[in-house]
C-alpha cells in the first residue's frame, strides 16, 4: 500500500470529457467538447532536501498501463499508470500517478503512489509550497479563441475575506496563497458561465494537501511543511510524544491527559488521547445543556500551530476526535475561521452543520465594509450541505452604549435580518440590551419561533459571478437567489 492523493476534475456538464497522453514523455492534454481545456506540466518529489523532476530526468518515466476497476461508491472507471523511477543514491522506488476517468461520472481523479519507502526531508519547504507534484497543468490561453475565467475560494471565513476572480491566462495568480486556498472554478466567458464549468479541488487528505501556483503553473500535492510521508499511509494516525501544560485544565487532566505543545507560537492542542474531547463535550451538554459546540480560530491552529504544519496526520486527527466527541453526546459543530481546506475535511464529518461565511459584524457597524455579501462563500458551504452564518446583526440602527468605538451604526436593519433569514444558518441578534427591535425580528418566525427559510441558502447569480472575472476581479454588484418551497 503507498500514498494515495487524489484530486477531483468535476465537470459540471454533459459535454464529452477525454484524455490524451504522450506515453513516452508522460504528458497529458485533456478535452472537453474537443476543445483542449489543460496541458499538463511535470511531475516531481522534493525527498533528502533535493527536488526530483519528470522534466531534467531526475525521475524519468519508465513505463505506462491500462488498467480498469470499480468502486462501490463511483461505479467502473478506467486508468492510465505512468510509472517513474525515483533513485535515491541506490534506494530505488516506483512511483506511480494515475489519472482515472469515471464510465458515470463527468469527472477525473489524479492518483499519486509514492511508493514503499519512507520519504524524509531535514530542510522543510514553506507551508505554502508542495513536496509532491501531481497533476500539474498550464494556466494559459491556448489559442485565440480560448477566453475562459475563473474564480477561486480562498481565506478565512470559508474564503470570504480573499476570494478573487479573473482570466484564465499566464499572468493570472490563482492560487495566492496555498494554506488558504481551496478549489478553484474554471468557466467560457462567451457564454457566461452557463456551459462548460470545471472544478478543480482536492478530493481526500484535505488538511495535509494543497492546490499551489509556480509560475504559471497549477499543480498539487502534499504541503511542503510535512516532514515525512510514511511507508503504507492512511487517513488513520496518531502522536506519540507530549509535553504537558501545567495550567488551564482541570486537576484530572493534569493527572491524566497531556497536550502538544508548539513552544516557539506558545500554542497548544489536545491531541492523541480522544477522552479529552470525549468527556469535555460530555460534560459540557450534561452539565450546561451545550447543543452546539463552536470551533473558532480554525485559522490561527492551521497556520500558527506547528505540530500541524509538519504532522501529515494530525490536523485530520483532531478534527474527527472533536467530531467523535460529538456524536456521542448528540451536539453539532459550527466551525469559525476557517479555511476552504475545513469546508472540505466536513465531508468525513457530518457534525459540522454550520460555518461563518462573513468576516466579523464589527467589521460592518464601524468600519462600514460589506459584510453581509455572503453570495460566494455561500457557494462553498451550501455545496458542502453546510448552513452559511453571516453572523450577529443589529436590528437597530444606534445602539448608545456599545462597546465598539467611535460611532458604530447599522444603516440596514432589515437588510441584515433578511440576510440572515435567507442564509438558512443561524439568526443571531446581537443587540446592545434594550435596543433589540423585536417587531422586526419576530418577522423571520412564525409564532411558534420556527424560522421560515428557503430550500437552500442564497447564493450569487451566474451571470454576475462571469461579470465579476471578465471585469479583472472588480464585483459589478451583489444579485442573488434561492428557492423556497411554499
Amino acid at each position: 500500500m503507498h500514498l494515495v492523493i487524489f484530486v477531483l476534475l468535476l465537470i459540471s456538464c454533459a459535454y464529452d470529457i477525454k484524455v490524451s497522453i504522450d506515453q513516452i514523455k508522460g504528458q497529458y492534454n485533456i478535452s472537453i467538447d474537443n476543445q483542449i481545456w489543460f496541458r499538463s506540466s511535470r511531475t516531481a518529489l522534493y525527498v533528502n532536501d533535493r527536488w526530483y523532476l519528470s522534466n531534467d530526468s531526475t525521475l524519468p518515466l519508465i513505463d505506462t498501463r491500462f488498467v480498469q476497476g470499480n468502486d462501490p461508491n463511483l461505479g467502473n472507471w478506467n486508468e492510465t499508470q505512468l510509472i517513474y523511477i525515483l533513485n535515491r543514491n541506490g534506494i530505488i522506488s516506483n512511483i506511480t500517478g494515475r489519472i482515472r476517468q469515471w464510465n458515470s461520472q463527468s469527472a477525473l481523479t489524479f492518483h499519486l503512489d509514492t511508493g514503499d519507502k519512507i520519504l524524509m526531508n531535514n530542510k522543510l519547504l514553506d507551508k505554502n509550497q508542495i513536496r509532491t507534484i501531481f497533476p500539474s497543468f498550464n494556466i494559459e490561453q491556448i489559442d485565440g479563441n480560448d477566453n475562459r475565467g475563473y474564480f477561486t475560494f480562498q481565506g478565512v471565513m470559508m474564503d470570504f475575506d480573499s476570494q478573487h476572480a479573473g482570466i484564465w491566462n499566464s499572468p493570472s495568480q490563482i492560487i495566492r496563497n496555498s494554506l488558504e486556498g481551496g478549489p478553484v472554478v474554471l468557466f467560457d466567458l462567451n457564454k457566461k458561465g452557463q456551459g462548460n464549468v470545471v472544478i478543480i479541488s482536492p478530493f481526500s487528505q484535505f488538511m495535509a494537501t494543497s492546490l499551489n501556483q509556480q509560475d504559471n503553473i497549477l499543480q498539487y500535492g502534499v504541503m511542503g511543511s510535512m516532514i515525512t510521508i510514511p511507508v503504507n499511509y492512511t487517513i488513520g494516525g496518531g502522536v506519540s510524544q507530549w509535553k504537558s501544560r501545567p495550567d488551564g485544565l482541570p486537576t484530572l487532566y493534569r493527572q491524566m491527559e497531556t497536550l502538544l505543545i508548539d513552544n516557539i507560537n506558545q500554542l497548544s492542542l489536545p491531541i492523541g488521547n480522544d477522552l479529552f474531547r470525549i468527556d469535555l463535550l460530555s460534560e459540557a451538554a450534561h452539565d450546561c445543556g451545550l447543543i452546539m459546540y463552536e470551533q473558532d480560530w480554525l485559522h490561527v491552529q492551521s497556520s500558527k500551530f506547528i505540530p500541524l504544519l509538519t504532522d501529515i496526520d494530525l490536523d485530520r486527527q483532531w478534527l474527527m476526535s472533536t467530531s467523535e466527541g460529538a456524536d456521542k453526546v448528540n451536539i453539532t459543530i459550527q466551525y469559525c475561521s476557517s479555511f476552504p481546506r475545513y469546508a472540505l475535511q466536513t465531508l468525513e464529518i457530518s457534525r459540522v452543520t454550520q460555518a461563518r461565511v462573513s468576516v466579523d459584524y464589527t467589521r460592518h457597524i464601524v468600519h462600514r465594509e460589506d459584510q453581509w455579501t455572503i453570495g460566494i462563500s455561500s457557494l462553498l458551504s451550501d455545496a458542502l450541505d453546510i448552513a452559511p452564518f453571516k453572523d450577529v446583526f443589529w436590528s437597530t440602527t444606534n445602539e448608545p452604549g456599545s462597546a465598539y468605538k467611535p460611532s458604530p451604526m447599522e444603516p440596514l436593519p432589515e437588510r441584515e435580518i433578511v440576510i440572515a433569514i435567507l442564509s438558512t444558518g443561524p439568526v443571531s441578534p446581537g443587540d446592545v440590551i434594550n435596543y433589540t427591535d423585536s417587531k422586526r425580528i419576530t418577522k423571520c418566525c412564525q409564532q411558534d419561533g420556527l424560522i421560515l427559510k428557503p430550500d437552500r441558502p442564497i447564493t450569487m447569480i451566474d451571470l454576475l459571478i462571469s461579470d465579476w472575472s471578465q471585469n479583472n476581479g472588480n464585483k459589478q454588484g451583489e444579485l442573488y437567489s434561492t428557492q423556497p418551497t411554499i
